[in-house]
């Protein structure tokens, strides 16, 4: 299974997204996977801090703002900058929403409200009586988000685990109201 991992931030004007994106594309550009040191540990690090193929991180980005009003779908590149209103989605791994304050599963709530009003909308917890903007819910297994400002990677570790830092710092540089989803294919 390949692992798909969303880093979104909500809120933010289409200019801001813009930064915002090339910023964090930037950054994930100068990660490599680095392999383990003991041959009996399975796991692998990621590493920031290399030089920037400057010219990828260029076409990167033209590509996601000549498509700003197309859909991406599946993301096929390692690391792939969408703008304009976009969707991100755990695919395979995908669970109901869960609450914030109760963690229960909204099996109720219809993602796809999000995705055709094209604004944030408010989601009800039938468990706990919580009410707040969708994107204030645990959205980590989401099977739909929407946002104009993100970043996908396909086939990396799992950044919460297998890199914090790289992970802390993706959702610094994506937005103050930073999200991360992820999931599988």
């Amino acid at each position: 299974m390949v692992s798909i991992q969303y880093y979104f931030s909500l809120g933010l004007t289409d200019q801001e997204a813009v930064h915002r994106v090339q910023d964090t594309v930037r950054f994930l550009l100068g990660c490599r996977v680095a392999p383990s040191e003991c041959e009996l540990d399975t796991g692998r690090r990621v590493e920031a801090g290399r030089a920037v193929n400057e010219l990828e991180l260029t076409v990167l980005m033209a590509s996601a703002i000549a498509n700003m009003n197309t859909a991406t779908g599946i993301p096929q590149q390692r690391v792939t900058p969408m703008l304009g209103l976009d969707w991100a989605s755990a695919w395979a791994w995908s669970r109901p929403l869960q609450c914030p304050h109760c963690d229960s599963g909204n099996d109720d709530f219809d993602m796809f409200e999000w995705l055709y009003s094209g604004v944030e909308v408010s989601a009800d917890c039938p468990t706990c009586g919580f009410t707040g903007l969708i994107g204030d819910w645990n959205l980590e297994h989401s099977m739909l988000a929407m946002t104009n400002c993100c970043v996908a990677l396909r086939g990396w570790p799992i950044l919460p685990e297998d890199a914090a830092e790289v992970h802390v710092q993706a959702l610094r540089l994506i937005g103050d109201r930073s999200r991360y989803l992820r999931g599988g294919l």
